[in-house]
C-alpha cells in the first residue's frame, strides 16, 4: 500500500472513491472538487494503483474567543469496503496529523459519523450532534412577525457591508451567554461559498431583518425529501427561537427541522489548550 500527499489537479484521482462512497450530486460533487484542488490537500492510499482509501484537509479561518485562527477541517474520511478494517484509515489520519503538525495550524476538527473512531488521535467532543424540531402553534401561526427576511440570489458589495457588520452582534451575543467559543469568520469567501452551497443543495440563505430594516443575521436553509431544513444561523443567538418561528411563519410553515452537527476538535498549539469550549449552532 502506497501514501500519497495530493494537491492540486492531482487530487482528482480521489474522486472515484469520493463518487462511490458519499454519493452526493454532480453539481456538489464538481464544486467540491474545483473547491478543494484550489485549496485544499488530499491524502490517499494506493493498491495497484487504484485509491482504496482517502481524506482531505479544507483550511478554514475561525474565531476563537475573539481572535482569528487557522484552522484545518478534515473531510471526505473515505474507504472502499473490501479494504475496511486494514488499518487504510489509521495510517492516512497519522500522515494527516504529522502534516498538520508541521504547518501553521491552530487545531483539526471534523464533524464525525462515529466520535469513537477518532478519540484515539487525540480529538475531543465539543458539541453534540442532535436534529431539533420546530413546530408553531394555531397561535403562533397567527401572531405578527417580529423579522423580516430576504433571499440572497447573489453576492455583492453592499452585501458584504451589511452581513460584515454582524460580528459585533454576534461577540455581544457570546458575551451575555459567557461563552469560550469558536465560529466560522464571515468573510467574503466564507459567505460566497456559503451561497453557492446552499444553491446546490437545494435551499438558500436569507437575511434577516429587524423592523427598522437592519440586518441582524442570516438563515442558510437546506432540503430533505421537499422539506426545507435550517442548517446554519447567524445573530442574535439569544432570540434563535422567535427568529426561527418568524422565518416559519414567512415560509408558511407549521414545522422545521433544525440539524445540528457533532462536531470534535484537536488543538495543535499551546495556546489552544486549557479552553472549555462551546460552540454555536455554526456549520464550521
Amino acid at each position: 500500500m502506497k501514501i500519497e500527499v495530493l494537491k492540486g489537479k492531482e487530487i482528482g484521482k480521489t474522486r472515484a472513491l469520493y463518487e462511490e462512497v458519499f454519493q452526493d450530486s454532480r453539481e456538489y460533487t464538481d464544486y467540491f472538487y474545483e473547491k478543494v484542488q484550489r485549496e485544499g490537500t488530499a491524502f490517499a492510499a494506493e493498491e495497484n494503483n487504484e485509491v482504496i482509501s482517502e481524506l482531505f484537509l479544507i483550511p478554514k479561518h475561525l474565531i476563537c474567543n475573539n481572535k482569528i485562527i487557522e484552522a484545518l477541517y478534515v473531510y471526505g474520511v473515505a474507504t472502499k469496503t473490501q479494504y475496511r478494517g486494514q488499518g487504510c484509515m489509521d495510517r492516512l489520519m497519522k500522515e494527516a496529523l504529522y502534516y498538520a503538525k508541521e504547518s501553521s495550524t491552530e487545531l483539526l476538527y471534523l464533524i464525525p459519523v462515529s466520535t469513537a473512531l477518532y478519540d484515539k488521535y487525540g480529538f475531543h467532543t465539543v458539541k453534540q450532534g442532535e436534529v431539533r424540531i420546530w413546530q408553531l402553534s394555531e397561535k403562533e401561526s397567527t401572531e405578527m412577525m417580529q423579522y423580516n427576511f430576504e433571499s440572497v440570489f447573489e453576492f455583492g458589495d453592499k452585501l458584504y457591508q451589511e452581513i460584515n457588520g454582524l460580528e459585533k452582534s454576534i461577540k455581544k451575543s457570546l458575551e451575555l451567554h459567557a461563552f469560550s467559543c469558536i465560529y466560522p469568520l464571515r468573510d467574503r469567501e466564507y459567505l460566497v461559498d456559503r451561497i453557492c452551497r446552499a444553491k446546490i443543495e437545494g435551499g438558500g440563505m436569507y437575511l434577516i431583518r429587524s423592523q427598522n430594516g437592519k440586518v441582524t443575521g442570516f438563515v442558510i436553509t437546506g432540503e430533505e425529501e421537499r422539506e426545507i431544513v435550517i442548517m446554519d444561523m447567524a445573530g442574535e443567538y439569544e432570540k434563535k427561537e422567535e427568529i426561527i418561528k418568524s422565518f416559519m411563519k414567512w415560509q408558511g410553515r407549521r414545522r422545521m427541522k433544525e440539524y445540528v452537527f457533532t462536531i470534535m476538535i484537536k488543538e495543535l498549539k499551546e495556546s489552544m489548550k486549557n479552553i472549555v469550549w462551546n460552540t454555536l449552532n455554526d456549520e464550521i
